[in-house]
């Protein structure tokens, strides 16, 4: 992936915090994902814009996790939310 990428948010998806969860709705479908841990930490970084890299040194730095460990997983759940409709790359 390139260190530029970012991605934004369906149109018809909104979201919700609550008490370290992000609640996920699909208002055309009505599904819903319910986001704990990294994936509702990855869900804030993307939201307020932070590319594909920093997102992986940001979340290496916090969780004390390899950069390769991190991005295996960010791959993974960009790959999830984007089959999903929940996201897309911007550009």
């Amino acid at each position: 992936m390139s260190q530029a990428l970012l991605y934004h948010c369906s149109p018809a998806i909104v979201w919700v915090k609550d008490a370290g969860q992000t609640l996920l709705v699909d208002r055309e479908t009505g599904q819903s994902w319910l986001l704990h841990n990294m994936e509702a930490v990855i869900w804030d970084l993307l939201i307020v814009g932070y590319p594909y890299e920093k997102i992986i040194q940001m979340i290496s730095l916090v969780l004390s996790l390899s950069e390769e460990r991190v991005e295996h997983t960010l791959s993974g759940v960009l790959r999830t939310w984007q089959k999903a409709g929940i996201i897309h790359p911007s550009g």
